[in-house]
């Protein structure tokens, strides 16, 4: 069931990306560059996000659970859950910036050695638009993708079905660092690879912590949502990680 989980999701991705190539010329021609670039966005993350929110509802009904039951939701340690992401939160912060900082150094200098222009640091196609000036409600738009969407989905995900699935089949190593690496994979994002590998391995420490899912959506949510308020109010100081 797992295995028909992760092809079904893998689908939705798929089918996001190849509607996202129908639209985009169509949109180029009616839209500006930055909403083609939004819309682009919307698509693939109700493709990946929202699809696999709705596959893993079949994968609970289909084990005759709820999602409290699933997830822990039901235990109710709700401030234990909040507690335990404030306390991580600056600790999830700390690891992007050093970790952040030193994955770009060296990206920088494998760029000089070898001449891959893919090596080069870049901000995420995602971080690049909110740098842009936006209307309040398209920024609203990407602020709900960022902060409640994406946390919520990827957590039931990742730490939700993958890790607890690989865990409860005697692999606890092997389900941290393989779902780690996943997720830090689906972002592309190559500087920010090692900094979203630790977030992904506290957000499991809060997991066993806990046994509630809410402590690693809460603590992704913060984390998001404090990077979000950094690259729409100060774009210059996000950004300067990335200056040539």
């Amino acid at each position: 069931m797992v295995l028909m989980l992760g092809v079904l999701v893998l689908l939705s991705l798929i089918g996001a990306g190849l509607i996202a190539g129908i639209v985009n010329p169509v949109a180029a021609q009616y839209l500006t560059k930055n909403n083609a670039a939004l819309l682009m966005l919307v698509i693939g993350m109700l493709g990946f996000h929202v699809a696999a929110l709705v596959w893993v509802h079949f994968f609970v009904r289909n084990h005759e659970v709820t999602w409290g039951e699933a997830f822990g939701f039901s235990r109710h340690n709700y401030l234990q859950c909040l507690s335990a992401a404030l306390i991580a939160l600056p600790v999830a912060l700390g690891g992007m910036l050093v970790l952040g900082y030193f994955s770009d150094v060296g990206l920088r200098w494998l760029h000089e050695q070898l001449q891959w222009g893919w090596l080069k640091p870049e901000p995420q196609p995602a971080v690049q638009l909110l740098q842009k000036q936006w209307p309040a409600h398209l920024l609203a738009v990407q602020g709900l993708f960022a902060i409640v969407i994406a946390p919520f989905a990827e957590e039931v995900l990742f730490r939700g079905i993958l890790y607890t699935t690989i865990k409860q089949r005697g692999h606890g190593g092997a389900a941290l660092w393989a779902t780690a690496i996943l997720f830090a994979l689906i972002h592309f994002y190559p500087v920010g690879f090692f900094s979203l590998v630790f977030l992904a391995v506290v957000l499991v420490a809060l997991y066993e912590w806990t046994r509630n899912l809410l402590a690693p959506i809460l603590l992704h949510a913060l984390f998001n949502a404090v990077n979000f308020a950094l690259i729409v109010t100060q774009p210059k100081w996000a950004g300067k990680f990335f200056e040539p």
